[in-house]
C-alpha cells in the first residue's frame, strides 16, 4: 500500500480519527478482485473496495461511532470514497485507487498517456479551455487537493460568508438548529482559510448533518425555552432551600423539632417493649 505526500495536502490530515479511518481503509481494502459476502449475496470486489461498516471501524481505529460516521460524510462529500449502503454494513469504494495505488508499470503507462494527450492538446489551437492554457490539468481529483482540483478547471465559488449569512441559512433550513454549534463549524472553517471551501452552503448542512446524528445517538437536545426554564427552575429550588435553613435556624423550630424526635423515640421504645 502506497501512502502519499498528496495527502499532507488535505486539510484533514492532523485530524487524529480522520487520518486513523484513511489509513485503516487504505490497508483494508481489496489489494485484488475477490468475492465476498453482502447482504446474504455473494458480490465481486474490485480492487479498492471493501465490506465493512462503523460498528467494525470504530472498534478498529478506537473512534466513536459517531465521529467515524462524520468521518465518511466527509470522505465522501470531498470525492475520497463511494458508499454503496446495505442492511447492515456498506461497500465502501476507495475513488482513485488504480491511480495511486496501481503498479509502477501502470502508473508510468499512465503518466505517458496523460502527457501525450497534453502535448496533443496544446498543439491544437483554439482547443484550450479558458484558465487551462499552458498547463497540465490530471483526468482525475487529486486526493486532498480539491482546492486546486477545482480552481484548475474554472469552477465558480461561491464568496466566503459573514456569520450571519452562515446562521441565517441553517437556521432557514433548521429552525431549531444549535446556533452555539453552527457558531463552532464557522470559526471552524475561518480558521482554516475559506479558500479550501467551494461552497459553505454545504458545510451548513454538514454541520446540520451532524447536529440531527447527535441527537438521534444522545436524545433530543433542550431547546433555548427549555434550558431557561430549567434555569428558572433551578433558582427556585436553591432559594427554597435558603428559606427552609434559615426557618431551621429559628429557636421556636429546633424546640419543635427537638420534641417531635423525642416523641418518635418514645414511640419505638413502646413498640420494643411490646416485642
Amino acid at each position: 500500500m502506497k501512502l502519499h505526500r498528496r495527502l499532507l495536502d488535505n486539510s484533514h490530515w492532523r485530524d487524529h480519527d480522520w487520518l486513523a479511518v484513511w489509513i485503516w481503509l487504505l490497508l483494508n481494502v481489496a489489494h485484488h478482485a475477490h468475492d465476498a459476502l453482502f447482504d446474504g449475496k455473494i458480490v465481486h470486489l474490485q480492487p479498492g473496495q471493501i465490506v465493512t461498516g462503523r460498528l467494525r471501524i470504530a472498534a478498529a481505529t478506537n473512534t466513536c461511532q459517531a465521529k467515524v460516521w462524520r468521518i465518511l460524510e466527509t470522505m465522501k462529500n470531498e470525492h475520497q470514497i463511494e458508499q454503496q449502503p446495505g442492511r447492515k454494513c456498506s461497500i465502501i469504494t476507495v475513488s482513485n485507487w488504480p491511480y495511486y495505488q496501481g503498479t509502477e508499470q501502470q502508473s508510468e503507462k499512465r503518466l505517458s498517456n496523460n502527457r501525450a494527450a497534453t502535448e496533443q492538446q496544446l498543439s491544437t489551437p483554439g482547443e484550450c479551455t479558458e484558465g487551462t492554457e499552458g498547463k497540465e490539468v490530471p483526468p482525475y481529483p487529486p486526493l486532498g487537493d480539491s482546492a486546486n482540483y477545482y480552481e484548475s478547471r474554472s469552477v465558480q465559488r461561491v464568496p466566503p460568508p459573514t456569520w450571519e449569512e452562515f446562521r441565517d441559512h441553517g437556521l432557514k433550513i433548521q429552525p431549531k438548529a444549535d446556533v452555539d454549534k453552527l457558531k463552532d463549524r464557522f470559526l471552524t472553517l475561518q480558521s482554516r482559510g475559506w479558500e479550501r471551501v467551494t461552497h459553505w452552503p454545504s458545510e451548513v448542512e454538514r454541520a446540520l448533518l451532524w447536529q440531527r446524528q447527535d441527537q438521534k445517538e444522545h436524545g433530543q437536545a433542550p431547546s433555548q425555552e427549555q434550558r431557561q426554564a430549567q434555569h428558572e427552575k433551578t433558582i427556585q429550588d436553591r432559594k427554597r432551600a435558603e428559606e427552609t435553613e434559615k426557618r431551621l435556624e429559628q429557636p421556636e423550630v429546633r424546640q419543635q423539632l427537638a420534641a417531635a424526635l423525642a416523641g418518635l423515640r418514645k414511640d419505638l421504645g413502646m413498640l420494643e417493649t411490646k416485642r
